[in-house]
């Protein structure tokens, strides 16, 4: 285990000064490689975690965190019509696009090869397209194929 921490503490050392150009490419390959370990690891040990919570001392399984969720609108709307106008329920209502495109394909006989585009076509106008992060994307293997070959 020694080997390790001062694998890491030199990594944490040299980490702030991250090149770019080749080398950069180089070490965004290897971080790809230990983030994907990084993940087996960690579910590996939360499965180890979850038969015996003993198995590793000074660890523990956390609760992740609770989310409510109200799974019948229709139901809910009759329970606070009287308090609320339908302009004020739907300011709250959140549409799954996916969920809501199949039940509007099956109801409207659109077969599910045509559906996305039909749905999207029917609500253009509606319809708003949120970016997620970007991610990164190894756009060349010639890199890639070497450093594997080095290891």
């Amino acid at each position: 285990m020694t080997s390790a921490r001062e694998l890491l503490n030199q990594f944490e050392n040299e980490a702030l000064d991250a090149p770019l150009g080749e080398e950069g490419a180089e070490i965004l390959d290897q971080l790809e490689r230990v983030s994907r370990l990084c993940t087996e690891l960690k579910d590996f040990y939360k499965a180890a975690l979850a038969k015996d919570p003993n198995c590793v001392p000074g660890w523990t399984l956390k609760p992740g965190a609770a989310r409510r969720s109200l799974a019948d609108p229709a139901k809910v709307w009759e329970r606070v019509s009287d308090t609320l106008s339908s302009e004020q329920f739907m300011a709250a209502i959140t549409i799954r696009v996916t969920a809501l495109q199949e039940i509007w394909s099956r109801a409207a006989g659109v077969p599910g090869s045509q559906a996305k585009a039909a749905f999207d076509e029917l609500l253009a106008d509606l319809m708003v397209t949120l970016p997620t992060a970007p991610s990164l994307l190894r756009t060349s293997s010639i890199r890639l194929t070497q450093t594997l070959e080095m290891l």
